[in-house]
């Protein structure tokens, strides 16, 4: 898989930031309520004792690991990094489900809960745009000189 040259069409631009706005989102939100994420990560992967400590060190591993898909799509097109990244976004956007009933319901007063899931959305949207199609569509060159 070699780099990409040339102009990167503006999808692939907006999904950039989309999607690694809602990671930043993600760990942000994280960071400025440790001990609500230190719950939720004891409800998700329970037999585990999550220290404030191991809340901060997953919540930077999930930051860390965005950027690479990000990073495969936006420099090398890559075609399983689109996969993966379209996988986990819908897994993603079925939370907010619940977070839009956590608003509906009162507990949440402001639109922060679902900035998240709108970014993931848009990226989501921009990676299958017609003019995304046509930049994972490109076939890279064949270089004859390494046939012997």
């Amino acid at each position: 898989m070699k780099l990409v040259k040339g102009q990167r069409p503006w999808p692939i631009w907006v999904f950039l930031g989309a999607f690694l706005g809602s990671a930043i989102d993600n760990y942000w939100q994280g960071m400025s309520a440790l001990p609500l994420k230190q719950e939720i990560y004891a409800l998700y992967f329970p037999g585990f004792d999550w220290t404030r400590d191991w809340t901060i060190v997953a919540l930077s591993a999930v930051l860390s690991i965005a950027f690479i898909p990000a990073g495969l799509i936006f420099f090398r097109a890559s075609k399983i990094a689109r996969w993966l990244v379209t996988g986990f976004s819908l897994l993603g956007l079925l939370n907010a489900v619940s977070m839009i009933g956590i608003w509906i319901e009162g507990s949440a007063t402001n639109f922060t809960y679902l900035r998240e899931p709108v970014l993931n959305l848009l990226a989501l949207v921009m990676l299958w745009s017609p003019s995304a199609n046509r930049y994972f569509a490109k076939e890279e060159p064949v270089d004859v000189s390494t046939f012997d």
